[in-house]
């Protein structure tokens, strides 16, 4: 398996994943949050706050991966 796009291997993993959020909030898509952070708690992120500056840090890294049409959750979204 290569790892040049880790995106879809993730996506496959959780794509029957129901999306419980109400209307705030779901500007993001769920499938994105989902493997940012993944990604973020893969590389330590604890708590939804450290998982927001991760991702911030490797927006460029991110938008190799995924569209991020509304650019990275706040820590509110995410928790």
């Amino acid at each position: 398996m290569s790892m040049e796009d880790p995106a879809p291997v993730v996506y496959n993993s959780v794509e029957k994943v129901t999306d419980p959020r109400v209307d705030r909030g779901s500007n993001h898509d769920l499938l994105e949050m989902i493997f940012m952070a993944l990604t973020a708690s893969i590389c330590e992120a604890e708590g939804w706050a450290d998982i927001e500056r991760f991702c911030n840090a490797k927006i460029r890294w991110f938008r190799r991966h995924i569209e991020l049409e509304h650019g990275v959750p706040s820590h509110d979204t995410f928790g």
